[in-house]
């Protein structure tokens, strides 16, 4: 068992590396959408179709619903404990939320 604890440290640094680098991407996906929704950036361009249905605007159908997805899959991942507050931190509790 000597070895299964000597790389739980590793396993769980690679975890909170994968989970860092998919909060960063979904953090750039959402600005990167609310950039092209003011005009600063343009929006993915192709072409989207199903059968004969040409979809118009397939590139920001697709930007957005990633964009969502991404979202809350962060939400989702992201590790909170019972008083609400990120994992982690010394953020205070609140009083009476948990009486």
């Amino acid at each position: 068992m000597r070895y299964r604890a000597s790389t739980s440290g590793i396993v769980t640094s690679i975890q909170g590396a994968a989970l860092i680098t998919f909060v960063a991407l979904a953090v750039v996906s959402v600005l990167a959408t609310i950039a092209s929704t003011v005009g600063l950036l343009p929006w993915l361009n192709m072409s989207l179709t199903f059968g004969d249905l040409r979809i118009p605007n397939g590139g920001a159908v697709i930007q957005t619903s990633v964009t969502v997805l991404l979202a809350l899959l962060a939400f989702f991942l992201c590790p909170v404990d019972d008083a609400g507050a990120a994992a982690g931190t010394d953020a205070p509790r609140l009083p009476g939320l948990h009486e």
